[in-house]
């Protein structure tokens, strides 16, 4: 059974590792019946189903009818041509089919060729928890299979994978051969075949400037699961998970609520505000500066990072004083409002005693709990980069819409004068729509605060003990969007 934190990365270098296990006993051994022949070239077909399943799965250019075997060098056909011939060289050389119940008693290869297609499948679905039953985005992380960066890294995995085991399928069918001539394995004799797939994938993965970010990626959970860790910091990280999940529904969803928007403010507010008191106190500790870090350059690095959670904290303290004078047409999202709770408590329990902020010396009692701590730290900090983007935009379609409302009472003088629509509202204590000055001043605090929250997540990578982010896949992917100028990528 898959862990729940397992990570695409896992499964698939636990298929690589059986693969190669396999090959290396598909080596050392001969068969002696007809049996043992026939299930190791079951479980070889077995294992190339399940990388053209997941070529198909992961690739929509591999999805299309290869017509015809290519005539020309692989690098000067088309790129749905050359996958969908790939993957066609598979279709006729795989085949599904359940592993034997005496598996222990069968040869090494076939447990580990059994072993190989089983890891890969789990690798499938644990991308496929992700999308929906109509083939849709049901997560945050959903985006990231849809597009071909991340995919063409998937691709050039498996054209590893197909090179590790081209050679074996010779050996696998002269060694069935030797003892049943009718055993039907005479077009896995060819290693070739398979060596110009994994060359087709390999070119297309290399024309595509890959990106990694499946590695990044488990099961997707719930958002409401209960909360099982004891442990502070990583209650708070599991909670700030939930919390990416609700804030990636909520800015999709139909009903945008204002409400909802400013629980997300404050969040952001209290986890920079700890982030930056935690990476402050870092700076001055010694034992921070006994680690293999030392030098100015560290401090310096930290000193800039609680600099900026500062004014990324002080940015959205304005955001939440405008969302607090509007009025909701859509009620608060109670749950949402709920873990932002727990993760305030689970950082107070580390940083403040009562109502003051403890000691450096007692927030930060060594070189190990400086590290765990500043790691932790990282992690609850990076997804306020996403949260923001996607309230960003979700504020911005309310604005589009005029769904956004403000007591008449609440707007300045000249405004009320210039407007007897306004005046007439203001005597009669009604709300209006939020006129085009507030309108613009609203959208420009969120813009300052996204980009205040951006430059603090940068900080803070470059400031953690291993000088990257979280995810640094998943980073590099916002990075590339953000520069684009499409920081909402995957809403």
């Amino acid at each position: 059974m898959t862990k729940p934190d397992t990570t695409y990365r896992e499964l698939v270098d636990g298929a690589y590792s059986a693969a190669a296990r396999a090959s290396a006993a598909m080596l050392q051994h001969r068969f002696t019946n007809t049996n043992q022949a026939g299930e190791s070239v079951a479980a070889y077909r077995d294992l190339l189903d399940a990388v053209h399943t997941h070529i198909r799965y992961l690739l929509p250019q591999a999805r299309t009818r290869a017509l015809e075997p290519p005539s020309v060098e692989p690098t000067a056909m088309p790129t749905a041509s050359l996958l969908a011939h790939a993957a066609s060289l598979l279709t006729e050389r795989g085949r599904r089919s359940p592993a034997p119940p005496d598996l222990a008693a069968l040869p090494e290869q076939v447990k580990h060729w059994r072993q190989a297609a089983t890891k890969l499948r789990a690798a499938h679905d644990l991308l496929d928890t992700h999308r929906g039953p109509d083939f849709g985005w049901r997560t945050p992380d959903a985006w990231l299979l849809d597009h071909p960066q991340p995919q063409a890294a998937a691709a050039d995995d498996l054209a590893g994978l197909l090179r590790t085991i081209a050679g074996a399928g010779q050996t696998l069918a002269l060694r069935a051969r030797e003892i049943d001539a009718n055993i039907d394995c005479a077009d896995i004799l060819n290693p070739a075949t398979l060596r110009l797939a994994a060359a087709s994938l390999t070119h297309h993965a290399h024309s595509g400037n890959p990106i990694p970010a499946f590695d990044e990626v488990s099961p997707a959970r719930a958002a409401s699961r209960p909360h099982t860790d004891r442990e502070p910091l990583r209650a708070a990280t599991q909670a700030m998970s939930e919390l990416r999940q609700r804030a990636w529904e909520h800015a999709r969803s139909a009903h945008v609520s204002i409400r909802t928007i400013s629980i997300y403010a404050l969040l952001a507010i209290t986890v920079h505000q700890h982030a930056a008191a935690i990476t402050i106190a870092a700076a001055a500790r010694d034992t921070y500066l006994g680690s293999d870090r030392r030098g100015p350059a560290a401090v310096a690095r930290l000193q800039r990072s609680s600099q900026l959670s500062s004014a990324a904290a002080a940015a959205w303290r304005d955001v939440y004083g405008f969302c607090s004078g509007l009025q909701a047409t859509t009620p608060t999202n109670a749950d949402a409002y709920e873990q932002l709770l727990a993760v305030r408590d689970a950082l107070e329990s580390v940083t403040r005693s009562g109502d003051r902020w403890r000691p450096s010396a007692e927030i930060l009692p060594s070189a190990v709990a400086t590290h765990q701590l500043l790691t932790a730290i990282r992690q609850l900090v990076t997804p306020l980069e996403e949260i923001s983007a996607w309230n960003r935009a979700a504020v911005g379609r309310l604005t589009e819409a005029d769904q956004l409302y403000i007591p008449a009472a609440d707007l300045d003088r000249a405004q009320i004068s210039d407007d007897p629509i306004l005046a007439a509202a203001h005597l009669s204590r009604k709300a209006v729509p939020l006129p085009r000055r507030q309108t613009s001043e609203l959208l420009d605090a969120f813009a300052i605060a996204d980009g205040a929250t951006w430059e603090a997540v940068k900080a803070h990578a470059a400031a953690n003990t291993s000088g990257q982010p979280a995810r640094p896949a998943l980073f590099a992917m916002r990075a590339m969007h953000r520069a684009a100028g499409r920081p909402a990528i995957g809403l």
